[in-house]
């Protein structure tokens, strides 16, 4: 069972940011859901209105294979034809160097301090900022911000390590981390910082120096300005410390919010609705998210090329002559567009929309008359292939990087004098599509498992929180690339709790023992009123308050007494407090002064 619920959260998390309905063929999916779970340790847990209504890139078959994966004793490498090209030769994959490295070093090669030097500066710096407007004395006595002291990097970290443990044990709201409740106390939270000291460190956290930024009516303004200098750090740190192979995907990712921002964008056909969109260039196999920007909206789009060219040119610069093939989806594949990537040293493969320009005329025409058992449609146009074939429905392919080679492949249907079987004719640069487009899902689906899911009013501390749990997938990524082989296996959330624990380091505070717990044990045995033994840092002796009589809610009276029972572990009034403990189910009762006048 648990097999098939891991399959199944592949599959959903494969199809969730696709441009349509129907996507891939199923059948085709087998070898990618295999691949997939080999690059995925541990469980699997538990955005934007498209500028255009895609078509069906490669659609959902009807037929779906249950025998063996289509791969198996096909070459599929006699299907490229990109000698204009050349054989991909540039030193990938991690760039850390050799020797042995902790999962906290690992993490620290891309997650460097000048990251958390950053985190510090501008939070300090806005705290400061905030104080000049709204001083201190002038708040209220028990507001959060009066707590307020500049922090520094050890604290940071803490901090950081602890949004990431919220990602791994993941509760209602932020207050419920600090819970003393027995059925949910976390005592890991409350070891590491106090419940009001993070609350305040994530009410000034910021990236920005919010004097740099300009008018809104300026004609320089940057609307992204608040978490422009943490993307620009942060893909520093992923290009430098990893390089991806030869086959690399560009797609579209979801950060998820919906509060108020310019750039929001509604898509009810996505798992997300609403969100911000941001472009990723992934590698195919790992799904290590090589380049990010995020999507401006509005204008953004009105460039010389169109938005969908920009895109891709703008994210795939850095493999610039590199010889990559680079797979996309029919929103950005565009005969001018591959074109332009020829000239760049990249090859790409990708389906296509039938009334883009440049698209020959052969393939427009034979949309509508091309039956499932015809054989698929080439034409060649110098570098550029294009492809029709009949699926569910008519699948169009351009690629400057394969040939017209054809396999045969068997399926289910539902003909019984058959018995449920026929022969189909695919192109092989359709099965190479389907095993090399999905690298951005694949970050999706690794990134969504511990994604710190909190609501938040600020559209950028979204983003944040995307862009630090996207740097721990490649560092987890990179890992894997350092530690191959059954022996150096880590699971995911065995690497992440690591990692917590190299952030937190020595920052931890003294709890004193812990809370009593409401057991049933109190109901029999032998219990006896004793004093409590622990003291206070000046000395006296420790009042506690009775866990019967007292409320602790703002605003009510708390009684404390400096008896306990002993065996309970439990800070009781002699009397009524301690017989009603011990004998009743629901012994809470309301203090007063006539309750221990007896």
């Amino acid at each position: 069972m648990a097999a098939f619920d891991a399959n199944a959260s592949v599959f959903q998390d494969i199809m969730a940011d696709s441009d349509s309905d129907d996507d891939l063929p199923l059948a085709d999916l087998v070898p990618l859901i295999r691949n997939h779970r080999e690059n995925i340790d541990g469980s699997l847990d538990d955005d934007n209105n498209d500028l255009e209504l895609a078509e069906p890139e490669v659609n959902m078959d009807e037929d779906v294979n249950n025998e063996a994966p289509v791969n198996v004793n096909i070459d599929f490498t006699s299907a490229l034809a990109h000698e204009w090209l050349g054989n991909f030769s540039k030193d990938h994959g991690q760039r850390l160097g050799a020797g042995d490295l902790t999962e906290i070093q690992v993490f620290e090669g891309i997650f460097t301090p000048d990251v958390l030097d950053l985190f510090v500066t501008e939070t300090n710096r806005y705290a400061e900022q905030y104080f000049l407007v709204h001083p201190k004395d002038t708040l209220p006595v028990h507001s959060l911000p009066r707590k307020w002291v500049a922090t520094d990097r050890s604290e940071m970290a803490a901090f950081l390590g602890i949004l990431y443990f919220m990602g791994y044990i993941k509760l209602p709201t932020y207050h419920n981390y600090w819970s003393t409740e027995y059925l949910t106390e976390i005592r890991g939270f409350r070891a590491i910082m106090s419940r009001d000291r993070w609350l305040v460190i994530w009410q000034f956290f910021h990236v920005a120096n919010n004097d740099d930024c300009l008018p809104r009516d300026h004609p320089n303004f940057d609307r992204l300005f608040k978490i422009k200098p943490l993307v620009e750090i942060l893909l520093q740190k992923w290009q430098n410390a990893y390089y991806p192979g030869q086959h690399v995907s560009v797609d579209e990712s979801i950060v998820a919010y919906k509060g108020r921002a310019s750039m929001i964008q509604y898509n009810p056909q996505k798992p997300h609705k609403w969100g911000i969109k941001a472009w990723v260039l992934s590698e195919s196999k790992t799904g290590y998210m090589y380049n990010w920007e995020i999507y401006r909206g509005g204008t953004a789009g009105r460039t010389e090329h169109g938005l969908s060219r920009t895109v891709v040119t703008n994210i795939t610069k850095p493999i610039y002559g590199n010889k990559h093939h680079v797979y996309m989806d029919n929103f950005f594949s565009s005969p001018d567009l591959f074109e332009f990537l020829a000239e760049q040293r990249l090859g790409a493969c990708g389906t296509l929309r039938a009334n883009r320009i440049g698209v020959p005329v052969e393939i427009k025409n034979v949309q509508k008359t091309l039956k499932r058992e015809d054989p698929p449609v080439f034409v060649r146009d110098g570098k550029q292939l294009f492809i029709a074939w009949q699926d569910k429905k008519c699948v169009n392919v351009i690629t400057t990087l394969h040939n017209e080679e054809t396999f045969s492949k068997t399926v289910r249907c539902k003909d019984a004098t058959t018995n449920f079987r026929r022969e189909i004719i695919k192109p092989k640069a359709v099965e190479l599509y389907n095993q090399n487009m999905g690298g951005v899902d694949l970050a999706d689906q690794k990134l969504q498992v511990y994604l710190n899911v909190h609501r938040t009013v600020k559209w950028w501390k979204k983003v944040a929180i995307y862009l630090l749990e996207a740097t721990f997938v490649n560092a987890y990524i990179i890992w894997k690339a350092r530690n191959e082989g059954p022996a150096n296996h880590i699971r995911a959330d065995k690497f992440r709790l690591a990692v917590i624990k190299g952030l937190v380091g020595n920052h931890q505070r003294h709890l004193g023992p812990p809370r009593h717990i409401d057991a049933p044990f109190r109901l029999v045995g032998r219990h006896f009123v004793g004093i409590n033994p622990n003291k206070t840092p000046l000395g006296k002796r420790s009042l506690q308050d009775c866990v019967v009589c007292s409320v602790r809610v703002k605003g009510k009276k708390r009684h404390q007494t400096q008896y306990m029972c002993i065996l309970c572990d439990t800070p009781l009034c002699p009397y009524p407090c301690f017989e009603r403990y011990h004998t009743l189910s629901v012994y809470k009762i309301k203090c007063t002064k006539a309750l221990h006048s007896k």
